[in-house]
């Protein structure tokens, strides 16, 4: 390529290359580089790195029981339940670069999903406003969560946004070359992650509406629509089957482990008792209304960084900006449909099938983009009214709007200024990082003074697996209903009895206790199992110390893990001890 033409090529998508490096930058320089993450980020960098070493994919989650029976007998362990695609992607990436590799990852996604966002909005947009707007999702906290650390989002959003860009191309020319590129990234996207499928779907909606538009219906138009249509579905099965038949062979079906498609059910029983009290937590009973307002929160963030009344005026705005990108028609039509069909299946798909908010990102970026179209459509519609004739009645309509926009900002501003964790439901910011260092502390002594056979009661199973070599047991969708027993209740002998009866050798509390699935009631096992405390059935034997106290929840804590003996019920208690 000549000079000449280099420069012409630069030129022509210098903006979109800023975009992409504005976008990598600000993760990277957000981005979570600790060695020990908590929860998810822990689990999917174990197998990351258990995936580099041994270069194949597990058939199981490492040092996790899925069912423990009476007399400490692991009858099986927690499957390996993931499309592979993001695991695969993540070891070579660890192999070149550690997990510097893993993060720019996310930083690459993130430039994707950034540079896709751009070409579908630009059109009719003046370009810094189509640029600036293209980055705004990442102002989010529920949405950079997942880009500051190892998760398996990211990849699977940059593939899905790519797929949707190629999607209109394809849709705009009828041209199969374009198809074909769209269903191979979308089917990545389904080989990366399960929920894709929300997203797959919401596109689907949007193009087949846009066929019918076009009157391809009739018998003389449709043969217009058919080669370009059944290659992008070709590539989108080139790309996703593997991974889901993978899925289908490891586990018997291709959905998580307490949901499948009909026809198929899991090669591992789900244990109804200890499944129900999972789905207790994580899809608690509640009316449609209730869902809905619990996406309402999620989609806004309303909860956390602002007032809940201002809601209202964030979702006017997006919805501003919804008809102000379908008026330009396009590219930006398109996109406009995708939010409305992605909006409308999530929120179904939250209020009927009460999925975790979690898994409405997509949404999410979909919403900040047309937030922020809302909030120009809006300074130009009234600079527009301004230049056509000032007088006293539009200043006072400017200062109104000016006021409005004013709080709209002040809405996100927290967004720069507050780090808010959604996954752990809590505003401590240093909460995930203080317990991921403290698991990986008492993870070297439990590996040095621990025998193999070990199995642990730990209640954040997915932190201790990065670093812990011994089993590690709580309540699975398959079992261990007993957990539920134990850590409820009050009396001592009788958690003891429970503990030995399944094989258990040590318990571990932790400090903050924990808010998801990992709770323990404070008026069970916690109850007793208090600093400074003896017993006559468990027996302090390690915990962590921080060098410094580490505020966190109102309060200093200065040890964050404490590990229990369980004592054996044949040794004559000694309550010195």
């Amino acid at each position: 390529m000549t000079r000449t033409r280099l420069t012409t090529w630069f030129g022509a998508y210098a903006i979109l290359i800023g975009v992409a490096i504005i976008a990598a930058v600000y993760v990277l320089l957000r981005a979570n580089f600790t060695e020990t993450p908590d929860g998810d980020p822990a689990l999917h960098l174990r197998l990351i790195k258990d995936i580099a070493a041994s270069g194949s994919i597990p058939t199981e989650l490492p040092h996790t029981p899925a069912r423990v029976e009476e007399g400490g007998e692991i009858v099986a362990m927690f499957p390996y339940a993931y499309p592979p695609l993001y695991h695969v992607l993540g070891a070579a990436a660890y192999t070149i670069a550690g997990l510097a590799g893993v993060i720019a990852l996310n930083a690459i996604s993130a430039g994707v999903v950034a540079c896709s966002v751009f070409m579908f909005t630009k059109r009719g947009t003046p370009t810094i406003v189509a640029a600036a707007a293209s980055l705004v999702f990442l102002s989010s906290p529920a949405v950079l969560g997942p880009y500051r650390s190892p998760y398996m989002e990211p990849v699977m959003l940059a593939f899905l946004f790519a797929g949707a860009w190629m999607a209109y191309v394809a849709f705009d020319t009828r041209r199969p070359r374009y198809a074909i590129l769209s269903g191979l990234l979308l089917g990545l996207g389904l080989a990366t992650r399960q929920n894709a499928l929300f997203v797959i779907l919401a596109l689907s909606l949007v193009v087949a509406f846009g066929i019918a538009e076009r009157a391809a219906w009739r018998p003389r138009l449709i043969l217009h629509e058919w080669p370009w249509t059944t290659t992008l579905v070709a590539g989108l099965l080139a790309t996703s089957v593997p991974a889901l038949l993978f899925l289908a062979m490891r586990t018997g079906a291709i959905g998580y482990a307490d949901n499948w498609l009909p026809g198929m059910s899991p090669s591992l029983a789900i244990d109804p008792t200890a499944n129900a009290y999972i789905a207790s937590i994580t899809k608690p009973d509640g009316s449609p209304t209730v869902w809905l307002d619990k996406y309402r929160t999620a989609l806004v963030y309303t909860e956390s960084w602002t007032p809940e009344w201002m809601s209202a005026l964030v979702i006017g705005t997006s919805m501003v900006g919804v008809a102000y990108l379908h008026g330009r028609g396009g590219a930006s039509r398109f996109f406009a449909r995708w939010i409305v069909a992605q909006v409308a299946i999530d929120a179904a798909m939250l209020v009927f099938l009460h999925g975790n908010p979690r898994y409405v990102i997509t949404s999410q970026i979909l919403f900040h983009t047309a937030f922020a179209f809302g909030l120009y459509a809006i300074v130009a519609a009234g600079a527009r009214w301004l230049r056509e004739e000032l007088n006293a009645l539009r200043i006072v309509g400017a200062a109104t709007a000016a006021a409005l926009i004013a709080a709209a900002l002040y809405g996100l501003a927290p967004h720069s200024s507050r780090e808010v964790d959604m996954y752990l439901r809590t505003g401590d910011r240093d909460l995930r990082n203080f317990r991921g260092a403290e698991y990986a502390e008492m993870g070297a002594w439990v590996n040095a003074n621990t025998p193999p056979d070990t199995i642990i009661l730990t209640p954040r199973t997915y932190t201790a697996l990065l670093t812990w070599e011994r089993n590690v047991a709580w309540v699975t969708f398959y079992g261990n209903a007993w957990v539920v027993d134990a850590i409820t209740t009050g009396e001592p002998r009788r958690a003891n009895e429970i503990l030995n009866a399944y094989g258990i050798d040590y318990v571990l509390i932790s400090d903050p206790p924990g808010a998801y699935v990992d709770a323990m009631p404070r008026d069970g096992m916690r109850s007793f199992l208090q600093l400074n405390t003896p017993s006559e059935y468990f027996e302090l034997v390690q915990m962590t110390t921080t060098n410094e106290k580490v505020a966190l929840r109102g309060r200093d804590i200065e040890h964050g893990l404490r590990l229990y003996e369980v004592k054996t019920l044949e040794e004559e208690p000694n309550a010195s001890r």
